[in-house]
């Protein structure tokens, strides 16, 4: 199981998460969220923030993370800015950008 929390100014952001299928009927990903929860409410952390679905859709995993927060839902933004465009086109050479421009980053559509 890989987690990745981002903590900065009393706000949490859940950036990256992996389990191993075989692992799945554990629910490791409702734990580790459990106790990200406590550790918050424990260390005054004003919000957690768990992203969206998949290229920003409603889609299973939106439903799962939006299962957290009924009350509302919150706006964010992602940066789109390639700081090393040598190494991101070297990442993306097998992707056809031609057939779909509006996935970012391109390499991880592959």
């Amino acid at each position: 199981m890989q987690n990745t929390i981002l903590l900065h100014n009393h706000y949490m952001h859940y950036h990256l998460s992996a389990s191993d299928f075989n692992y799945r009927h554990f629910a490791p990903t409702n734990l580790i969220l459990s106790e990200v929860v406590k550790f918050a409410s424990m260390n005054d952390y004003k919000l957690l923030h768990l992203g969206g679905g998949l290229g920003g859709n409603i889609d299973n995993l939106y439903k799962f993370k939006k299962s957290f927060n009924t009350i509302n839902d919150m706006k964010y933004k992602i940066g789109k800015i390639i700081f090393n465009k040598e190494l991101y086109d070297d990442l993306s050479n097998d992707i056809d950008l031609k057939t779909d421009q509006s996935f970012f980053p391109s390499y991880r559509k592959g």
